[in-house]
This record gives C-alpha cells, structure tokens and sequence, in this order.
C-alpha cells in the first residue's frame, strides 16, 4: 500500500479485522461503522512499526442533526506517541567552501 493512497473502509473493530494489513506510520485507512441508530464513527488505522498492533483513533462521526463532524487535530498530533519505535538515518558529512 502507497502512503499516498486514501481508503474508506466500511468496517467494524479495525484492530480486528484490519490485522492483516501491512500499514504504516503514516497510512490513510479510515474505517467507518454504526455505532448506534442514528451514529456513523469514523476512525484511522496505522501502525508504528511493521510488528506493532493496530493503532485506531476516533477522526469524526456523523449523525442526522450535526452531519459530519471531522477531527481538527493534525496527522502527527494524533499519532505522536512512537514510543518503541526504532528509525534508520544518514547524515553526509557536507564541506563548505568560502570565497573571500
């Protein structure tokens, strides 16, 4: 899956169903589901490191009276916690030259 790909699933529990799916930090799986009568949730669904859980958060719902209600809280506040989390860098070494 491209991290530039956006998916719309319809369901329930993703930690449970999701479980196959090779997702990452910096996935764009939503799921949405009835919650009750008159609420649709809608959540996220990554994963911090490829042997990690699911991770899900709660982004908007839907009802009849307030329509769609989205999260205004940025990507990488939401999913700041990388705790056990191990990254791979490289840093070059640049010389600079200075004229005179």
């Amino acid at each position: 899956m491209t991290s530039d790909s956006v998916w719309l699933l319809n369901v329930a529990n993703p930690e449970e169903n999701l479980h196959f799916m090779k997702l990452a930090i910096n996935s764009q799986v939503y799921s949405y589901h009835l919650a009750d009568q008159d609420t649709i949730v809608m959540e996220e669904a990554y994963r911090r490191a490829v042997n990690f859980s699911i991770e899900v958060n709660k982004v908007g719902y839907w009802t009849r009276q307030t329509r769609l209600l989205m999260t205004e809280v940025p990507i990488w506040e939401r999913r700041q916690n990388l705790s056990g989390v191990t990254f791979r860098t490289a840093s070059a070494h640049v010389l600079h030259s200075h004229m005179i």
